[in-house]
């Protein structure tokens, strides 16, 4: 591998790694006091809880039933609870940065690379055979499940837990996930691929505006010639416009000469363009290199995701902050893999997702291709979608860069969080604050 190469695995980096060398990132999710810096940590970044069923084991205390549907068993002596607590910070990072993808045997690397190196030559048809191949032993061999997949709120959940119980206090003040009256969040977004796409965002639009909604449009700056009057239109319709590459052409992450260029271009048409948001093409993502990212927010990491050309996932289903950019990622089953690869209906997927990150309270961050509305058992899909979402009433809808701005201030808005006996296991409880 070339040094500097970003094609190698999701969570891949150039420099080494210390356990735990890293932000407090569910200290930072709940904006709690930070914890004494001289408890350790005994993990390594690539080590992730293996759940025994829907069970963790992380001590021999109380079980917490975490809102994601996994069981999670508590330290049982105050004296384990510091550690624990840094070692459910050390898991978060393993799964937000992907770290654990890069612990595991076997790269795609090559694979990756010989894939775009011969893209322009192949087939649409030919590729999309390809990917469909080696789907299902993409689906069997990942870490984290798909669609859904409950670790990263189980590792959240408990850290709040552990310091509940460690704390001599009844309930905690912690900064609220979205607006009071809402229960989670949602944002459309639509990446542009091609000049077919282009064509049919008008009727995109309309569909979404006779629903009440409005979203996110992400065009490519060089792939195909953007109408700028269309963008200005959806503009001035209260839709977002972002940026979704340079080229789309699977480059922008092969060295860091390269990612240095676009980088620069992607300046340029943040400015020309007035946008804030920007999502990587094919989701393509580097963990220490995506803060330099010269945008407002990103949305480039699927939570979980074996069908991306790189798989694997955050796992959040909630808006997190890589430097200054607030990264919200993709939490529904993206179209393209239901609609291209898998070649089976999306609105069942999409319903389950929607059901679970409510109850979650997470992000339900939905990418749906205006290039792939080509027929009308699909149009009809989506139309069922924003129904299930204009249904659910205490759902916060917002065009993305709403819920980056919400997120960088949600720190003054704050609820109160208990711990209730619900049968046999331990629940939180959340509770309106007034800061």
């Amino acid at each position: 591998m070339a040094e500097g190469d970003l094609t190698e695995e999701p969570g891949s980096s150039t420099r080494p790694s210390s356990p735990c060398a890293h932000k407090a990132h569910l200290q930072e999710l709940w904006d709690l006091p930070a914890l004494d810096s001289r408890s350790e940590a005994i993990l390594s970044p690539g080590e992730l809880p293996r759940p025994a069923g829907e069970l963790i084991q992380i001590g021999n205390g109380n079980s917490l039933a975490s809102s994601g549907g996994t069981l999670v068993r508590l330290p049982g002596r105050l004296e384990d609870s510091q550690r624990c607590l840094r070692n459910l910070e050390c898991w978060a990072y393993a799964l937000l940065s992907e770290s654990y993808m890069r612990a595991r045997p076997g790269s795609p690397t090559w694979m990756l690379r010989a894939y775009y190196a011969l893209r322009p030559l192949v087939p649409r048809r030919f590729q999309l055979m390809l990917r469909r191949f080696y789907a299902k032993s993409r689906a069997a061999k990942a870490v984290l499940r798909w669609p859904i997949d409950g670790l990263y709120v189980a590792l959240a959940e408990a850290y709040l837990a552990v310091r509940l119980e460690s704390s001599e206090r009844s309930a905690l003040s912690v900064a609220r996930r979205w607006p009071v009256g809402y229960r989670a969040g949602a944002t459309l977004t639509h990446d542009v691929e091609g000049a077919v796409g282009q064509s049919k965002c008008r009727d995109v639009a309309a569909l979404e505006e006779s629903k009440g909604f409005r979203s996110s449009f992400n065009f490519v700056a060089e792939r195909y010639r953007v109408d700028i009057a269309l963008m200005e239109e959806l503009r001035a319709r209260g839709f977002e416009i972002g940026l979704h590459g340079i080229k789309h052409d699977g480059k922008k992450f092969s060295s860091r000469r390269v990612f240095d260029q676009r980088v620069r271009r992607l300046a340029h048409y943040r400015d020309a363009w007035g946008v804030e948001g920007f999502r990587s093409p094919a989701t393509h993502r580097r963990w220490d290199w995506m803060p330099e990212l010269p945008f407002a927010y990103d949305s480039s990491y699927p939570d979980t995701d074996p069908f991306e050309p790189l798989p694997g996932g955050c796992g959040s289903p909630w808006p997190f902050r890589l430097g200054d950019l607030v990264e919200l990622p993709i939490t529904m089953p993206q179209d393209h893999t239901s609609w291209e690869i898998l070649r089976q209906p999306a609105l069942g997927l999409w319903r389950s997702k929607v059901d679970w990150l409510v109850r979650c309270g997470g992000l339900i961050n939905i990418v749906v291709h205006p290039d792939y509305l080509n027929n009308s058992t699909r149009w009809n899909e989506y139309e069922a979608f924003l129904d299930v979402i204009r249904a659910t009433t205490d759902v916060w809808v917002q065009v993305p860069k709403a819920i980056a701005r919400w997120w960088r201030e949600r720190t003054q808005h704050r609820e109160l969080v208990t711990l209730q006996q619900v049968g046999d296991n331990l629940c939180l409880v959340f509770g309106h604050l007034t800061a």
